[in-house]
């Protein structure tokens, strides 16, 4: 199901209201490990992940249009 295992963690990092992202990379001997934060968290059951409409018609409060990719993107 969509909102169990893998696919939940990639719903939350392509989710429009996600804002920051940290990962970190840990090598094992003979595994790796990737953990990955997200912020704001909470994303609910059933949200929807982008809103319907033009090409960066919402982009939030400190954020800017990238033209190359058609994204909101928060301004350094």
């Amino acid at each position: 199901m969509l909102e169990s295992g893998k696919l939940q963690h990639y719903v939350q990092m392509a989710w429009s209201r996600t804002t920051h992202i940290g990962c970190a990379v840990q090598n094992c001997r003979i595994s790796s490990m990737v953990v990955c934060r997200y912020r704001p968290v909470g994303r609910r059951l059933n949200d929807v992940i982008y809103e319907v409409g033009d090409t960066c018609s919402a982009c939030p409060r400190g954020s800017a249009c990238e033209e190359a990719t058609g994204l909101c993107s928060i301004r350094a």
